[in-house]
């Protein structure tokens, strides 16, 4: 068991005990750093958390930040037979420069020269490091020059002002001294500050309802009582100078077009599930002669629900009811009773045709035997029936 123990101060700044010796630091033991943390060290690396939790990662040497962990090269391990003697130089600027015994300095050049010649001049690795008394007052105006209001959230300082402004590294490993800054930088506004972000209502909701799609613990039907307890935090929400009546007007905006998107979801998903079943009914309903077909209830005891694997298999059919699946069996068979109507009539409209024309035939053939009966030459009168 680990003799160090970790807690907080009173202000949330994480430290280290010795329970052995009563002594405190600031700074991690070896004993409870990780492989992780030890791999980060060793090539000049740190692990931070942005205002929400969310862990990333920077080189207060290189002024890089990154979401994910480094992929850093394998060390390779000296050659244990060197024949060339390796001799070093104090270090000048915070740099080593190697030079072997079987190298030659260039005539006329010193060292600081050498250096100089390939130092990086780049104003985000030449920051002149300050205390943060002495880094206060600059880290706020760099916010304030850069326009940063409640909008902003601390994770898009880190991405854009630590990628660009060299202020940003004053201290440079303390990020959480830093979030502290944002906060009391939003927190002492002047009032011509207040009042033009009161006005930029429109920049307000952009940014808050960017805030609210960025957490996942909101849904479609969360209610604002909630999302209150969930966004408590957020720098837009706790110190935006807008209403409370417009924070959750915007809010409700949002949830909408949520809802909006549930409903139209639901009812794409319905649309195709109706469309299968139609096919699977149109398979089963109709059996080998195409006048008669399943009935309803024998349909319901064998075919559909949890009377069928081949119905349960099919996991759009989950969004469907009783009421659905009856509405299109009574499509399908209302399909076949007006076919064999149409039918029906068809065969109607032949067999009248042909008594037609046989009663036509018949007609002709009676005014036939009228005529020749007016030729029997004993007079009889042949009656026609």
């Amino acid at each position: 068991m680990s003799i160090w123990k970790e807690a907080k101060d009173a202000s949330g700044r994480i430290y280290y005990y010795n329970t052995l010796t009563k002594k405190s630091t600031w700074e991690k033991p070896k004993e409870l750093i990780s492989q992780e943390e030890l791999l980060l060290r060793e090539n000049g690396w740190k692990a931070a958390k942005t205002a929400d939790g969310k862990v990333y990662y920077y080189n207060p040497t290189t002024r890089e930040t990154s979401w994910t962990i480094p992929a850093f090269e394998k060390k390779v391990e000296p050659i244990a037979e060197q024949k060339h003697d390796t001799v070093s130089h104090s270090q000048v600027n915070g740099n080593r420069i190697a030079l072997t015994a079987g190298e030659k300095q260039e005539p006329g050049r010193t060292i600081n020269e050498e250096e100089s010649q390939y130092a990086n001049n780049s104003k985000l690795l030449n920051v002149r490091r300050r205390t943060k008394e002495e880094a206060e007052k600059e880290f706020i105006t760099m916010l304030k020059e850069n326009q940063v209001d409640s909008t902003w959230s601390f994770s898009r300082i880190i991405s854009e002002l630590g990628t660009r402004d060299p202020r940003y590294w004053m201290v440079d490993d303390d990020p959480l001294w830093k979030k502290e800054m944002f906060e009391k930088y939003l927190s002492n506004r002047s009032a011509d500050q207040l009042l033009k972000e009161h006005n930029e209502t429109s920049k307000f909701k952009e940014a808050f309802q960017k805030m609210l799609q960025n957490n996942s613990d909101i849904k479609y039907y969360t209610r604002w009582p909630t999302a209150k307890r969930l966004i408590a935090d957020e720098p837009i929400y706790k110190h935006s100078v807008v209403n409370e009546k417009t924070k959750r007007q915007t809010f409700q905006d949002y949830i909408d077009t949520l809802i909006d998107a549930q409903k139209e979801s639901k009812k794409k998903l319905k649309t195709q599930a109706l469309k299968e079943l139609r096919e699977y009914l149109n398979g089963i309903i109709t059996t080998s002669s195409s006048e008669t077909f399943i009935a309803w209830q024998q349909l319901l005891n064998h075919y559909v629900f949890d009377k069928s694997k081949r119905y349960m298999a099919n996991r759009h059919f989950k969004v469907l009811t009783h009421e659905d699946v009856l509405n299109e069996y009574l499509k399908i068979v209302n399909t076949i009773e007006n076919d064999l109507q149409n039918k029906l009539n068809e065969l109607r409209l032949r067999n009248y045709t042909r008594d037609r024309i046989a009663r036509d035939n018949f007609k002709s053939l009676l005014r036939e035997c009228q005529s020749k009966s007016k030729q029997i030459l004993d007079g009889q009168i042949f009656i026609l029936i």
